[in-house]
């Protein structure tokens, strides 16, 4: 037998044991081949790829560079050095490499997915999405494809076309578990907890002690409140994987929730030892360190966060809570919408409990102010609606009524309340200005408390009432001594002076017909003062 004879019969062996999954007997024949003929492609690309699973990733690296001095345009030597590379993290240096294959190897929708992965890890989900659209063009049956393209929409927040395309990948492969883990993913973020939640456990059903679905299965029973079962899943995964970061990050939220703040505090701490980058706990570190008075150290906190992310709406918001600095003039809508999400399932538990009921205030306030209100049928637009508590207070006087907030899961429970027209996830300011001259009553209970500076709101609204139209609504005020427009107080909230109010409606042409003095809730058992206020166009 000669040397070439003896080479193809050593590698024949070695590949057979390769796709027999023995990778010991493989890995001493490719070997053995290198041994004789150092420079042979298929041992050098077969020991790169078994060194790479193996985790010998520098030693895998070399194999494949190797291999690209023989071959610099095979697609499959491209692709194996990009995937090395992308395993490092070193996805700037592996996004070349696939570019390089798909310049010499157009028809590889491997490498144009490869690429894809890159992309999104650059910020680039554009790109993400152009090179996932070619591959399922040259290969539509290509699931991995729908997958990454899935994973592209939600770097762009566009979970509806995530949702599809990952749908998409699972008609293509039915236990393409990934593609069900992401599935839920997406749908969680847009807040489907239930099919979510059906997806988790579909993917727990294939590998009971899959640490990602766990996970995410915990934090859908902390939004549900269903804290026992969280935590049971969450220390399920701490125990088996103490490095797991989102684990410990739900479990602070859970303990948030539960106001056990040395508890949740000792997991957001663990969530920052391993990704010291993490904004979102140390924005809950900071807020925690705010409600027990540790002021100091919550504006530690909020700054270690804009060091991150000098960009941080959020976070210059909450600092601005705790240092003695000019407020802005609302907070960032997407914290307005986390926290009501949070609160959406006990809202109007702990309304109750803190003594709140501005929504009846104004809607007594209205009836006082419209003579026959309950022959009438009024036009209606609650802003900042919640659950709908003040829609059930003016229902019986609405021809239409209308409601908008930020949170979607505060709009889901005032929808099933089935009492108003038309409900909307906006921001107020959008809503409003779709409206002119045809609204009767535009109503605001405890909303105002999340923004600063009402200026825009008095211009919308006085936009869109009809004549002799009413503005009714309830801001919480500050000391009388402090000559400031509005202040943003260690609570996180707004409070306004009763000049501003009245500056205000003046200037936009709306008469005060009541601007009264009341206790719009409890705070710890105190008092917080407010006024009920009544404007009319």
């Amino acid at each position: 037998m000669n040397d070439n004879n003896l080479a193809e019969f050593i590698l024949a062996r070695a590949v057979e044991s390769y796709k027999n999954g023995d990778m010991d007997t493989a890995q001493a024949q490719f070997l053995n081949l290198l041994n004789f003929d150092p420079k042979n492609p298929d041992a050098l690309y077969f020991m790169s790829m078994i060194d790479h699973r193996f985790g010998r990733s520098e030693v895998a690296e070399h194999r494949a560079n190797d291999l690209l001095l023989q071959k610099p345009t095979d697609g499959k030597a491209l692709n194996l050095l990009g995937t090395i590379l992308m395993s490092q993290g070193k996805t700037d240096e592996a996004l070349p490499h696939f570019e390089k294959g798909i310049k010499y190897n157009e028809k590889d929708p491997v490498l144009r997915v490869n690429a894809a992965i890159c992309n999104i890890g650059l910020g680039n989900p554009e790109a993400s999405i152009e090179s996932c659209r070619v591959a399922i063009d040259l290969s539509p049956d290509y699931a991995n494809a729908y997958n990454i393209l899935g994973n592209a929409y939600m770097g762009k927040s566009d979970m509806e076309n995530a949702a599809v395309s990952f749908k998409q990948a699972l008609e293509k492969n039915p236990d393409f578990h990934d593609a069900r883990f992401n599935l839920g993913i997406a749908l969680l973020s847009s807040d489907k907890v239930d099919e979510a939640l059906t997806c988790f456990d579909a993917v727990l059903a294939h590998a009971p002690e899959n640490i990602n679905a766990l996970t995410r299965k915990a934090d859908i029973y902390t939004i549900q409140n269903k804290f026992e079962e969280a935590g049971t899943l969450y220390q399920q995964v701490i125990t088996a994987n103490n490095n797991f970061t989102p684990a410990h990050l739900g479990m602070g939220k859970l303990f948030e929730k539960l106001k056990k703040y040395d508890e949740s505090l000792k997991h957001f701490r663990r969530t920052i030892e391993l990704a010291p980058d993490n904004i979102e706990a140390l924005t809950h570190t900071g807020v925690i360190f705010q409600k027990i008075g540790h002021l100091d150290a919550a504006a530690a906190a909020f700054n270690d966060v804009l060091s991150i992310d000098p960009d941080n709406a959020q976070a210059k918001f909450l600092l601005a809570t705790v240092q003695d600095a000019p407020p802005p003039a609302k907070p960032d809508g997407d914290y307005v919408k986390r926290l009501f999400d949070e609160f959406a399932n006990t809202f109007d538990s702990n309304l109750k409990k803190i003594e709140y009921d501005v929504p009846e205030k104004l809607a007594a306030l209205a009836k006082q102010l419209i003579p026959g209100h309950d022959t009438l049928a009024l036009d209606i637009l609650d802003l900042g609606c919640g659950t709908g508590l003040s829609g059930m207070q003016f229902k019986s006087m609405s021809n239409t009524l209308k409601g908008v907030d930020l949170s979607p899961r505060m709009i889901d429970l005032a929808r099933e309340r089935n009492i108003y027209d038309e409900l909307e996830v906006n921001d107020i300011l959008n809503t409003l200005v779709r409206h002119q001259n045809d609204t009767d009553i535009v109503i605001s209970a405890d909303t105002f408390p999340y923004l600063g500076d009402l200026e825009s709101v008095f211009l919308a609204v006085a936009s869109a009432l009809k004549d002799q139209g009413l503005f009714l609504f309830s801001v919480e005020t500050h000391d009388s001594d402090n000559n400031e427009n509005f202040i943003l107080g260690q609570t996180a909230r707004y409070s306004h002076s009763r000049q501003y109010i009245e500056d205000l409606a003046k200037r936009r042409g709306l008469d005060v017909l009541a601007c009264d003095d009341t206790v719009i809730r409890k705070q710890g058992g105190a008092d917080v003062n407010g006024l009920i206020v009544a404007l009319r166009k």
